[in-house]
């Protein structure tokens, strides 16, 4: 691109300037080539020119022009290309300069919506005890921990809401730990007393269920339920996605819905489609649906929809 420019005619009378400029500001701080090396290299032009050797004398002096000559045109190159690549492309370097601004990273914040309608708001700064009837709960480090003090006599239900760009964990009251993903939403009780511990998910939600075997837990999506004993998986349910994906890290898990169900292995993936009211199981990159969790982005082979 750059002999382009110097071939181009628009470009001969600049070219020309700097190329007089050059050869009369250059001064050669040591010799380019050897003695030997000039030797060698006039021997090879002049055998490919089949021209007679000079004298020694002359040959002299043709080594110290050639010399300058190549100096000169090392610093032309240079000079010129610097001249006349700032000519054309400064325009668009100066554009991106004025480019948008990254966004800014997403970290723990979520709303604690409470049985009564109040609403708390939750970060990664604050570190207290929420006191709210006979239960405990605690904020801290962008987690929140719920404990009962003794068996409430009303189950009520809370909810923890995330909103774009932020995410938050949760210790549930049978120390079930869920970890919820950026515009999510999780729906709980204060406490687990019936025969299954349910709670309502939208969004995603990554979950590490505490073993409780005669009380099956069981997550809510929609028309899709995951039931789980004990066991490590994560659901995604965003409602601008086409699919409701129900992955298994360890444990088992049965996914159902309308009557159809499927038995997931470690590795599994379920998929449901709500169109058609479809759902297939495959194996899954486990580490690239987790990445969230862990503060990661994995794309792999992903069109730009998904990204």
């Amino acid at each position: 691109e750059f002999m382009l420019l110097l071939r181009d005619p628009a470009n001969e009378s600049q070219v020309k300037k700097l190329m007089e400029q050059a050869y009369q500001s250059f001064t050669p701080q040591q010799p380019l080539f050897s003695e030997a090396q000039s030797e060698k290299l006039f021997a090879a032009i002049s055998d490919s020119q089949d021209i007679i050797t000079p004298s020694l004398r002359v040959e002299k002096r043709f080594f110290t022009w050639k010399r300058m000559a190549a100096a000169a045109a090392i610093l032309l190159f240079i000079t010129t290309g610097g001249y006349l690549w700032q000519k054309k492309y400064r325009p668009e370097q100066v554009a991106v300069q004025h480019g948008q601004q990254d966004v800014a990273p997403g970290n723990n914040k979520a709303v604690l919506t409470l049985a009564d309608g109040s609403s708390i708001t939750l970060d990664s700064v604050a570190n207290r005890i929420i006191q709210h009837g006979n239960i405990s709960i605690s904020q801290q480090n962008g987690q929140l921990q719920y404990t009962t003090n003794t068996p409430p006599e009303q189950v009520s239900y809370n909810k923890l809401t995330t909103p774009k760009g932020g995410q938050y964990q949760l210790t549930l009251p049978d120390g079930s730990k869920v970890w919820l993903n950026s515009a999510s939403a999780l729906t709980f009780p204060n406490a687990f007393n019936g025969q299954q511990r349910v709670v309502k998910l939208q969004g995603q939600g990554y979950f590490e269920i505490a073993k409780k075997a005669a009380q099956p837990f069981i997550v809510q999506v929609n028309q899709l339920e995951v039931q789980v004993l004990g066991t490590q998986f994560d659901i995604m349910a965003y409602d601008d996605e086409s699919t409701v994906n129900s992955t298994l890290l360890h444990g088992a898990v049965k996914v159902k819905e309308a009557g159809a169900e499927k038995v997931l292995q470690p590795g599994q993936q379920a998929i449901f489609n709500p169109q058609d009211r479809s759902m297939s199981v495959q194996n899954a990159d486990t580490d690239r649906v987790t990445a969230w969790k862990n503060g990661r982005f994995i794309f792999n082979n992903a069109d730009l929809a998904t990204i």
